[in-house]
């Protein structure tokens, strides 16, 4: 069994090639699209040579699995037969979620009580990359505290694009946003509940228009109305379970508009909640790769 990206794989599928152990690849990204969609792959001899690597890697797996159905259309169309080619989605370990809000909501509501006050929180928690162009909610906060100063944006996490961010609200001199930092695990699904409004965004990409955030699983657990930037899979995720308000991607001003309806209370809320704990449970997930395991396991 090997997990994206590319090198695991590449040794996973040398040990089927050459020891016939059955390899299962699972791809929660794919590889090299992803890295060229971000820009951080550009090099075309090298991008030549990935995509070389990644059919070598999907025909020595006896099987593999994706976590949209777009991604799997994305593989079946570089030659990989559809019947090798598994749904298993990301997951959401919902105990873990419940039992660290009951055991932290009420230091992290002292703690944002003390800092914020009354203040309305938004939030984006997560990593902070250029696939998700987050300079977008610099500039949707300079458009709102012009209308309501009574709001704060939280950058919760770290990444590349965190320094850029930093000199930028400096540079416009904004004090409606805290860049807060990497926080104990423990205490992330408290601040998701207790935040206002939950935010994400995905570059306009052919690419990213088949892939699911991680981060929207939790933020939907979380109970917390969301506003995305995306089309294809993940708006349909969002959709799918009324987690929020979906806008195109990048659009500052679709944003703004859908960040104020909800804290305007303009947004009728009403996640399918039960729905999505019961399709993305750890349980039905491991069973889903339990079935795939016995499968390679029987050949």
């Amino acid at each position: 069994i090997s997990i994206a990206p590319l090198p695991p794989g590449v040794v996973g599928a040398l040990a089927q090639k050459y020891y016939n152990l059955p390899h299962h690849f699972d791809v929660p990204d794919i590889l090299p699209d992803l890295g060229i969609a971000s820009g951080m792959i550009k090099n075309k001899i090298f991008i030549k040579l990935l995509y070389k690597l990644e059919m070598f890697v999907y025909n020595n797996s006896r099987s593999i699995s994706a976590i949209t159905y777009g991604q799997i259309e994305n593989i079946h169309k570089k030659g990989i037969n559809r019947t090798k080619i598994k749904y298993i989605p990301d997951w959401i370990n919902s105990k873990y979620f419940v039992d660290n809000i009951k055991r932290n909501n009420g230091i992290v509501k002292k703690n944002i009580e003390i800092k914020y006050g009354d203040k309305k929180i938004i939030a984006f928690i997560g990593n902070i990359g250029a696939l998700q162009n987050p300079i977008i909610f610099i500039k949707m906060m300079k458009k709102m505290v012009k209308q309501n100063n009574n709001i704060i944006l939280l950058f919760i996490g770290d990444g590349i694009m965190l320094p850029s961010l930093k000199k930028e609200v400096k540079r416009i001199g904004l004090r409606n946003v805290d860049f807060v930092g990497r926080l104990p695990r423990e205490l992330i699904p408290s601040y998701m509940s207790l935040s206002d409004v939950l935010i994400a965004n995905y570059l306009s990409n052919s690419y990213m228009d088949i892939c699911i955030p991680g981060k929207l699983y939790e933020y939907l657990i979380s109970k917390t109305p969301i506003v995305m930037g995306a089309k294809g899979e993940a708006a349909n995720f969002i959709n799918k379970h009324n987690a929020g308000i979906v806008v195109p991607p990048s659009d500052v001003n679709a944003f703004t508009k859908a960040v104020n309806d909800i804290i305007d209370e303009k947004f009728d809320y009403k996640p399918n909640y039960d729905e999505f704990v019961e399709n993305y449970s750890l349980t039905k997930i491991i069973k889903s790769y339990e079935s795939v395991f016995k499968s390679l396991l029987k050949n």
